[in-house]
């Protein structure tokens, strides 16, 4: 989809690439008017299987905010049957082709499996996946106030907390291993403690990469927010599955 903005050479570009890694037909609509529904009929006729979407800066689009992508992105995110990859900070050919060769993955809640997210990630082929853990400090935080005395301090230092991570999302990682072996695919996995958000823009952003992020049309599920508030600070594309 183009819209005029700046993002939309970038989401072209994105489409013409994943096209030809998934030799799979490209269909591109104009959109400057923003009509969502039209969008998801679109895609709906076509039985996409992604749909691409500039999504422009708050900076770019006056009328914007911070917490906002826009209503139609937000929108997007929230009753498209399909996932949805948002094109932010405009890139170059070269830049995109990168992009999609180094793949971020982070595991953002321990709720969900993400197993539709991985299976994106593979699909892409990439050269490069980091599979992304964190323990949330906020969390932690809370527990450590709550379970004061109660507990052993020992089991909520960082370390303990990175270990509980790795067990709880292993049965994921020894799948993502066995396939990324299978596929000759550079796989780093990294468990941390922090604030999830933060240190997943922050690997996102420490490159040109795609991050592939598990979301629920549930907007008051806390995996829909957090997969908007990665898009929001991300500056490379984000695959929202």
């Amino acid at each position: 989809i183009t819209d005029g903005s700046n993002q939309s050479t970038t989401a072209s570009t994105l489409g013409k690439l994943i096209s030809e890694k998934l030799k799979a037909t490209l269909h591109k609509q104009s959109n400057p008017k923003g009509a969502t529904a039209d969008l998801l009929k679109l895609c709906e006729k076509h039985e996409g299987d992604l749909l691409i979407v500039p999504a422009p800066f708050g900076r770019d689009i006056e009328v914007l905010k911070d917490e906002s992508l826009g209503s139609v992105v937000d929108m997007l995110l929230q009753e498209s049957k399909c996932p949805v990859l948002c094109a932010r900070q405009p890139m170059t050919e070269d830049e995109c082709r990168g992009a999609l060769e180094d793949i971020l993955l982070p595991v953002l809640d321990l709720e969900h499996g993400h197993k539709k997210a991985a299976e994106w990630a593979f699909r892409l082929s990439p050269k490069k996946l980091e599979l992304l853990g964190v323990a949330d400090e906020e969390v932690i935080g809370e527990a450590r106030a709550m379970f004061e005395g109660a507990i052993d301090p020992e089991a909520l230092k960082a370390e303990a907390l990175n270990r509980a991570v790795q067990r709880d999302i292993g049965s994921l990682v020894a799948a993502i291993q066995k396939l990324a072996s299978e596929n000759e695919i550079d796989l780093h996995v990294e468990i941390k403690t922090g604030r999830p958000i933060e240190l997943t823009q922050t690997s996102a952003n420490s490159r040109p990469r795609l991050s592939v992020v598990f979301t629920t049309h549930d907007h008051t599920n806390a995996a829909h927010h957090h997969a908007v508030d990665v898009v929001l600070g991300a500056t490379g594309p984000v695959l929202v599955v």
